[in-house]
């Protein structure tokens, strides 16, 4: 996925992660473009009101797309930023044991939620 970078606030930024890893979920079990975009708006509605808190629309997403639980909730170090290590480029480069792991401890996380 490629993520436009210019954005004007970190709000703006996770308010398209969101949107964009949700409709790419139902794109992935097999609604069209157009479908999906109309479920993805109405799940963005109905949640309007917990899209980001505890047990909201990002922690269910997150809980079944590993990309998304990435890029919104570890995005200090997947998500270049002025003021982070991804932008200045010392960030270190995982492994495949690393992704292993990351996948690992977010189930046994998610499991006690």
């Amino acid at each position: 996925m490629k993520i436009p970078f210019e954005f004007s606030s970190d709000d703006e930024r996770n308010k398209w992660l969101l949107y964009h890893n949700l409709k790419k979920s139902y794109v992935d079990v097999g609604l069209s473009e157009i479908d999906a975009e109309k479920k993805t708006d109405e799940m963005i509605l109905q949640n309007s009101k917990n899209l980001f808190g505890v047990h909201g629309l990002s922690w269910s997403l997150g809980k079944i797309s590993l990309e998304f639980f990435c890029l919104y909730y570890m995005q200090d170090i997947y998500l270049p930023k002025e003021d982070n290590a991804a932008a200045t480029g010392q960030c270190r480069q995982l492994s495949k044991s690393n992704y292993v792991k990351v996948i690992l401890n977010t189930i046994i996380f998610t499991e006690f939620i």
